[in-house]
């Protein structure tokens, strides 16, 4: 009896058409001998495992970032549990980075080319000064933060992924939402939360007034940063209650959805709103369409009025003393100093030498640092990634079902970086990577094509980031206290 053979193509252990499973052996005559098919299904196996490992790593890592346990407990202050859980994953990670590290791979997906820019242009923004001492330090930051993005593309490959991805993310915002809460109303006293408490003057209020304002831990240790994660795991607790599958899984939404709204409610962030804004919209609009979505949205935003009426909603242009107007003051004299040094700018995380403040504008803080170069890279990221969830069609069903959240996510995050400077952190990397993930599952599945790197895509993104630095610009001039 002749015995069964397999092929060697049967042991793709990872088949993201397979919507996240694994793909099985398949028996072909007549192909490879029994022994060493059984030895490629025992390193397929191992594949796999390592694979899950890999995964289950970089989401601890994830969690690890935005918990931030070390700032809870004294005694771990100084271990390096972050970069130890990336180190790790890194290692089990390898074949996986040096696929889509991969000189073809580069060319043929613009996202990760600009991500792996971000890089370079840190460190000449300070070689061009002559500073070697920060553009070492810089580029290692920049570093870390690209290969937790570079990681995110690499293991998140499946729908599946995906989810388990924003699950983590949204399990360890209620942990961080439900510590500050219960600190906020004195429940719990936490000496690293101590910075929960923060007095803010209202635009609204009398003057000398002041309003609590709710923080997070760690990385989100301001009221304004806190309030994106919130608005991202919103988003991503509003698709769970509309996709998900059963009355029981719908309803587990009910309760982080409305923590999530009273801690964003307590942050008092006007850029907060004004994400949660850009996030139902880009949501209504991708899921329902134009003509659909305007009732709705509509209906949502006279709602959101009523419920966060006063300080978040409030913006009073004619007083000088006004917050915003005191971002604005921020925003032109960075658009100064981008004059003085407009090719490489003032050096990575140098502004705050020179304003004593950062520019509360990632992109402006992009520009007037690095320059026109690493502006460009930094805000040609956001647009590529935008235009693509835009134009995607993907013709898997899960895909399309989860294109109007990661839209949210992106379009609320790059309206938040309007009023924030964080344009080299690990979060800011994170969503990048995220929508990248869904853009590379789309061209998988068909229904996009990803961006090459190549000339004209350069030329598309210096005419874009040029009009983003044009439109601040407009902005400045025309809502600028004063201004001439």
């Amino acid at each position: 009896m002749t015995p069964q053979i397999l092929t060697a193509a049967s042991f793709a252990y990872d088949d993201p058409t397979n919507g996240g499973g694994r793909g099985a052996a398949v028996v072909h005559p007549g192909s490879v001998p029994v022994g060493h098919a059984l030895g490629q299904s025992r390193f397929a196996r191992f594949g796999r495992g390592l694979d899950s490992l890999s995964l289950a790593i970089l989401i601890l890592a994830a969690g690890a970032l935005m918990f931030r346990p070390s700032d809870l407990l004294p005694s771990l202050h100084r271990a390096p549990i972050y970069e130890a859980l990336i180190a790790a994953c890194l290692l089990t990670s390898i074949p996986r980075l040096l696929a889509i590290g991969a000189t073809r791979s580069i060319r043929g997906n613009a996202i990760v080319a600009l991500l792996m820019a971000m890089v370079p242009v840190v460190v000449l923004s300070h070689l061009a000064h002559g500073n070697t001492y920060d553009a070492r330090l810089g580029g290692v930051d920049m570093l870390k933060a690209c290969v937790f993005a570079m990681l995110v593309i690499a293991l998140v490959d499946t729908t599946r992924r995906v989810h388990t991805m924003l699950l983590s993310v949204v399990t360890a915002t209620f942990a961080v939402a439900g510590l500050s809460l219960l600190h906020y109303h004195g429940v719990l006293h936490v000496p690293a939360l101590r910075a929960v408490e923060q007095a803010s003057v209202g635009a609204a209020d009398e003057p000398g007034s002041s309003v609590l304002r709710l923080c997070g831990i760690g990385v989100f240790n301001d009221p304004n940063d806190f309030s994106l994660l919130l608005v991202i795991s919103l988003v991503i607790c509003g698709y769970a209650m509309c996709e998900g599958r059963g009355v029981i899984a719908r309803s587990l939404m009910a309760l982080p959805l409305g923590l999530f709204t009273y801690a964003l409610l307590l942050t008092h962030s006007r850029g907060g709103f004004i994400s949660l804004v850009t996030a139902l919209l880009a949501y209504l609009h991708v899921r329902l369409g134009f003509r659909n979505a305007l009732p709705v949205a509509i209906l949502l935003f006279a709602g959101l009025l009523t419920v966060a009426w006063g300080r978040q909603t409030t913006f009073n242009l004619d007083n000088p003393e006004d917050t915003f107007q005191s971002r604005l003051e921020l925003w032109n004299h960075a658009l100064d100093i981008f004059r003085v040094s407009p090719i490489f700018g003032v050096g990575q995380g140098k502004i705050v030498d020179t304003l004593g403040y950062v520019v509360h504008n990632s992109y402006l803080q992009a520009f007037s640092e690095t320059g026109f170069l690493g502006g460009t890279v930094f805000a040609g990221l956001f647009v590529t990634v935008l235009v693509g969830l835009w134009r995607a069609r993907p013709s898997d069903e899960g895909l399309s079902r989860l294109r109007p959240c990661v839209t949210a996510i992106v379009a609320s995050y790059a309206m938040g970086l309007m009023s924030l400077s964080r344009c080299y952190t690990v979060p800011t990397q994170l969503v990048i990577a995220l929508g990248a993930t869904y853009l590379s599952l789309g061209a998988h599945y068909g229904g996009l094509v990803l961006p090459r790197f190549d000339v004209r895509f350069v030329m598309r993104i210096m005419v874009a980031s040029l009009t983003v630095l044009v439109g601040i610009y407009c902005i400045v001039r025309l809502l600028l206290h004063g201004a001439s």
